[in-house]
């Protein structure tokens, strides 16, 4: 079995990070590699809020790249002592 992959966003919520999130998850699923988002970034994860990206399907992945903002959201939670 291949090791998930996890996916945050961070910084500012534009739509460039939708059009990555595509990318990253069309990769992985080419790969053959499980994905998992945070949502809202690292606050997300944090706070164990995690997408199973394997449910949205290929047309849900594919229209990410044309929606305004930042679909998993972002923070700019830092990890203490960085």
């Amino acid at each position: 079995m291949t090791a998930p992959i996890l996916y945050l966003q961070s910084g500012g919520p534009t739509a460039v990070l939708n059009a990555s999130a595509r990318g990253v998850i069309e990769t992985a699923r080419r790969l053959g590699v499980p994905l998992w988002a945070a949502r809202d970034g690292l606050a997300g994860l944090l706070a164990d809020r995690l997408v199973d990206t394997s449910r949205a399907s290929d047309s849900e992945v594919a229209r990410l790249s044309q929606l305004p903002g930042a679909s998993f959201g972002v923070s700019r939670h830092m990890i203490a002592g960085v």
